[in-house]
């Protein structure tokens, strides 16, 4: 046993070695920060041989290790940042109170006008028909030929995708009534109707909404698009208790518990409306009710 001492030393003064040259070329191209885990491992391996390189190495693997880490909480911060961008926009997109559309067209730039009629459709400017009047009054004829023609191919883009999606939809496809569906929202808020194209359409919408109801029962977006529209109609009790079904089967869903704190505010029905909040604060889970309506709520509660 004792012959194998020299061995031992002879073999660990080699490892050592081997692993401060490893350690060295390693290092080279390494900032300062970088450098220091490993110049520990060197370190250690020169003055406490066997103990001080296994030592060093698990510093090594910890700083690895914590390296990795920082850098996947980097990772996820960007990707929070990216989402939390990406909701921005799509929230600016859909509030034009974001874009003073209205001061363009009451201003005098003429060219920065007809830029943005020609542009309203692809930005998706869901009250695109508010502003096409707002153009329509304009005392530049050149305008005003601009904002009609706009006017007619909207109206005309949304009539042939409407009438394409009915004549490719199938009983069968969710998706295809979320298309549909989703186009008429978009027809009967552009304020591009008139009040009885407007209600036409309405109609053809509520048949729409009440098949994709029946069809996929599972799907409470269905159920909240019908009793909002069947409430913009005036049908006020009949979207009550479409709300009051979106409670019972989606309990964990705010908005069937938002429409019905709307109607019962309206109708000054307070022990009702403190039953519902009641309700949704016990169901819902807070993080996924928006913050407008957070806010409602919590003023709502403190005077009813």
């Amino acid at each position: 046993m004792a012959n194998l001492s020299p061995l031992i030393i002879v073999f660990g003064v080699l490892v050592n070695t081997l692993v401060v040259l490893f350690a060295c070329k390693t290092f080279a191209g390494k900032n300062h920060i970088e450098k220091g885990p490993f110049v520990w491992v060197i370190w250690m391996s020169i003055f406490l041989p066997g103990i001080g390189l296994a030592f060093g190495l698990v510093i090594l693997k910890i700083s690895k290790a914590l390296k990795a880490s920082e850098h996947l909480g980097h990772n996820d911060g960007l990707e929070h940042v990216k989402v939390r961008f990406d909701y921005l926009q799509e929230e600016a997109r859909k509030d034009e109170s974001v874009v003073p559309l209205t001061s363009v067209f009451m201003g005098t730039d003429t060219e920065r006008q007809k830029d943005l009629i020609l542009s309203m459709q692809d930005l998706g400017v869901s009250k695109i028909g508010k502003y096409l009047r707002l153009a329509l009054k304009s005392p530049d004829q050149e305008i005003v030929h601009y904002a009609a023609t706009t006017t007619n191919s909207v109206q005309e883009m949304f009539r042939k995708q409407i009438e394409y999606l009915k004549q490719n939809l199938l009983p069968a496809s969710e998706k295809g009534y979320v298309e549909i569906t989703n186009l008429y929202e978009h027809y009967v808020k552009s304020e591009l109707l008139s009040d009885h194209w407007k209600k036409l359409i309405s109609e053809e919408y509520i048949t729409c909404l009440e098949d994709a109801v029946s069809l996929f029962p599972d799907n409470h977006f269905f159920y909240y698009r019908l009793a909002e529209l069947m409430r913009s109609a005036g049908n006020k009790e009949e979207s009550y208790e479409i709300y009051l079904t979106l409670i019972e089967k989606f309990p964990a869903h705010y908005e069937g518990y938002a429409g019905a704190v709307t109607h019962l505010y309206d109708g000054e029905k307070w022990q009702d409306l403190r039953k519902v909040i009641q309700q949704m604060n016990q169901h819902v889970r807070v993080e996924v009710i928006p913050r407008n309506l957070k806010t409602t709520l919590t003023i709502l509660e403190g005077i009813i």
